[in-house]
Protein backbone atom coordinates (compact mmCIF):
# COMPACT_ATOMS: atom_id res chain seq x y z
CA UNK A 1 0.00 0.00 0.00
CA UNK A 2 0.99 3.83 -1.27
CA UNK A 3 0.97 6.08 2.01
CA UNK A 4 -0.53 8.34 0.50
CA UNK A 5 -3.46 6.15 -1.69
CA UNK A 6 -6.16 7.40 0.39
CA UNK A 7 -5.03 10.83 0.85
CA UNK A 8 -7.24 13.40 -0.16
CA UNK A 9 -5.53 15.55 -2.90
CA UNK A 10 -6.19 18.69 -1.50
CA UNK A 11 -3.83 17.40 1.79
CA UNK A 12 -1.00 16.20 0.25
CA UNK A 13 1.54 19.25 0.51
CA UNK A 14 0.44 19.80 4.26
CA UNK A 15 1.27 16.13 5.56
CA UNK A 16 4.74 15.41 6.87
CA UNK A 17 6.16 12.49 4.20
CA UNK A 18 7.03 9.12 5.92
CA UNK A 19 10.39 7.62 4.56
CA UNK A 20 10.85 4.88 7.05
CA UNK A 21 7.91 1.92 7.91
CA UNK A 22 7.02 -0.43 10.46
CA UNK A 23 4.45 -3.05 9.36
CA UNK A 24 3.01 -5.11 12.07
CA UNK A 25 0.56 -8.85 10.41
CA UNK A 26 -1.35 -10.83 12.39
CA UNK A 27 -2.53 -13.18 9.66
CA UNK A 28 -4.57 -15.41 11.90
CA UNK A 29 -6.99 -12.76 12.82
CA UNK A 30 -6.41 -11.04 9.44
CA UNK A 31 -4.80 -7.63 10.86
CA UNK A 32 -2.28 -5.15 9.81
CA UNK A 33 -0.99 -2.29 11.21
CA UNK A 34 1.57 -0.05 9.66
CA UNK A 35 3.45 2.89 11.11
CA UNK A 36 5.10 5.11 9.07
CA UNK A 37 8.24 7.59 10.56
CA UNK A 38 9.50 11.06 8.65
CA UNK A 39 13.57 11.76 8.38
CA UNK A 40 13.55 12.84 11.69
CA UNK A 41 12.21 9.46 13.95
CA UNK A 42 8.80 11.13 14.74
CA UNK A 43 5.26 9.00 13.86
CA UNK A 44 3.52 10.95 10.76
CA UNK A 45 2.01 7.74 9.18
CA UNK A 46 -0.76 5.30 10.57
CA UNK A 47 -2.81 2.84 8.93
CA UNK A 48 -4.88 -0.41 10.57
CA UNK A 49 -7.21 -2.37 8.99
CA UNK A 50 -8.35 -6.23 9.67
CA UNK A 51 -11.65 -8.49 8.83
CA UNK A 52 -13.92 -10.29 11.15
CA UNK A 53 -14.93 -13.74 10.05
CA UNK A 54 -16.95 -16.57 11.48
CA UNK A 55 -17.02 -20.01 11.08
CA UNK A 56 -19.84 -21.38 8.64
CA UNK A 57 -20.97 -24.69 6.86
CA UNK A 58 -21.39 -24.66 3.06
CA UNK A 59 -24.27 -26.37 1.51
CA UNK A 60 -22.47 -29.78 1.58
CA UNK A 61 -21.59 -29.31 5.34
CA UNK A 62 -18.22 -28.54 4.81
CA UNK A 63 -16.50 -25.82 6.81
CA UNK A 64 -15.97 -22.27 5.17
CA UNK A 65 -15.09 -18.61 6.87
CA UNK A 66 -17.25 -16.01 5.88
CA UNK A 67 -16.06 -12.30 6.20
CA UNK A 68 -18.29 -10.55 8.53
CA UNK A 69 -16.86 -6.80 8.93
CA UNK A 70 -13.96 -4.81 7.52
CA UNK A 71 -12.44 -1.81 8.81
CA UNK A 72 -9.61 0.63 7.87
CA UNK A 73 -8.31 3.48 9.21
CA UNK A 74 -5.58 5.61 7.77
CA UNK A 75 -3.91 8.73 8.91
CA UNK A 76 -1.54 11.31 8.17
CA UNK A 77 0.42 13.92 10.46
CA UNK A 78 0.04 17.46 9.19
CA UNK A 79 2.60 20.04 9.42
CA UNK A 80 0.31 21.91 11.90
CA UNK A 81 0.79 18.88 14.21
CA UNK A 82 -2.41 17.43 13.92
CA UNK A 83 -3.41 14.44 12.73
CA UNK A 84 -5.59 13.97 9.19
CA UNK A 85 -7.93 10.68 9.74
CA UNK A 86 -10.20 8.73 6.86
CA UNK A 87 -11.88 5.50 8.03
CA UNK A 88 -13.74 3.22 6.32
CA UNK A 89 -15.73 -0.05 6.95
CA UNK A 90 -18.09 -2.54 5.71
CA UNK A 91 -20.28 -4.96 7.21
CA UNK A 92 -23.23 -7.57 6.46
CA UNK A 93 -20.39 -8.97 4.52
CA UNK A 94 -21.93 -12.44 3.82
CA UNK A 95 -25.54 -10.48 2.38
CA UNK A 96 -26.14 -9.45 -0.46
CA UNK A 97 -27.36 -5.98 1.12
CA UNK A 98 -23.45 -5.08 2.18
CA UNK A 99 -23.05 -1.62 4.15
CA UNK A 100 -20.20 0.09 2.89
CA UNK A 101 -19.06 3.34 4.63
CA UNK A 102 -16.07 5.79 3.81
CA UNK A 103 -16.65 8.63 6.63
CA UNK A 104 -15.34 12.01 6.05
CA UNK A 105 -12.09 12.87 6.54
CA UNK A 106 -11.11 14.47 10.49
CA UNK A 107 -8.76 16.31 11.64
CA UNK A 108 -7.88 14.73 15.43
CA UNK A 109 -5.44 14.63 17.61
CA UNK A 110 -2.73 12.18 17.64
CA UNK A 111 -4.47 10.35 21.05
CA UNK A 112 -7.83 9.57 18.85
CA UNK A 113 -5.83 7.59 15.77
CA UNK A 114 -7.43 3.93 16.35
CA UNK A 115 -10.99 5.70 17.79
Amino acid sequence: MEWHAHLPEEYLHRVNIPVHFEIHEETSVSAKKIHGFDRKGMRCFYFHEFLLSEERFDEDELFLEVGVYHEMTVAWKMKSGNWLRLKAYADNLDDCNKRCSILPVEIVEECGLDR
